[in-house]
Formats: structure tokens, C-alpha cells, sequence
């Protein structure tokens, strides 16, 4: 026979490991504000690295001229040896 409810002693709480962070209700709406200015200023940080990174890199390939073609030519990569089958 079957049991409708699970085989243990239960108070309708949770088991304490699972959910022992607390309850965290949502933002009111000054900290939401805070915390999307926070990332705001985190995002404008994260452009001006990018935008120094791109002209860094820009900076590179100006000094060295003009890029190399591939050691091979044809456009086409050279043929690999075959392996014998097995």
C-alpha cells in the first residue's frame, strides 16, 4: 500500500539546510535605484576598457604595417598526409 504523505516528521517548514539564507524581499525602490546606478557606472567602466583595449590593439597593427598573408598561398590551407586505415 501506499503513502500519501512522505515517511517522516514534518512541521511544514522547510529542512534546515535548504533554505537557511533567509528571506529576501525585493528592493525598495531607492536601493533598486542605488543598485542600477551602481551597474550603470560599472557598464560606462567597462566601455572605457574596451574603447582602450580597441586602440591598444589598433596601435599594434599600425606599428607593425602591413599585415602578412598567410604562409600559404592560394587561399586555401595546404594538404595534411593521410593517415593510413586501421
Amino acid at each position: 500500500m501506499w503513502r500519501r504523505r512522505p515517511w517522516r516528521f514534518y512541521l511544514g517548514f522547510p529542512p534546515i539546510g535548504m533554505y537557511s539564507h533567509g528571506f529576501r524581499p525585493f528592493p525598495s525602490e531607492s536601493e533598486y535605484l542605488e543598485m542600477l546606478e551602481e551597474y550603470r557606472a560599472d557598464l560606462e567602466q567597462e566601455l572605457i576598457d574596451v574603447g582602450k583595449e580597441i586602440e591598444e590593439i589598433r596601435g599594434r597593427i599600425k606599428q607593425r604595417g602591413k599585415p602578412e598573408p598567410p604562409s600559404h598561398e592560394g587561399g586555401s590551407p595546404p594538404d595534411r598526409p593521410k593517415r593510413p586505415k586501421a
